[in-house]
């Protein structure tokens, strides 16, 4: 574990990213309307079960259940 603090953690990807030259990029993870139909298309999820749920849960389910699977 990289730790259980907050502090801890921030300091450690900011050790990696300087390590591997990159640099935090927060905007990436914006769910803008090009990446939801993306998304509900390489993920089949259903249009009601997005209205209902919202795309990151089940996103999030569907990962889960590929990792089950390996």
């Amino acid at each position: 574990s990289v730790g259980e603090e907050r502090e801890g953690v921030e300091g450690a990807l900011a050790a990696v990213l300087r390590e591997i030259g990159a640099r935090r990029e927060d905007g990436v993870m914006e769910l803008l309307p090009s990446k939801q139909r993306a998304l509900t298309e390489a993920f089949s999820l259903p249009r009601e079960m997005v209205r209902r749920l919202g795309i990151q849960k089940l996103v999030l389910e569907r990962v889960a259940l590929l990792a089950l699977e390996l």
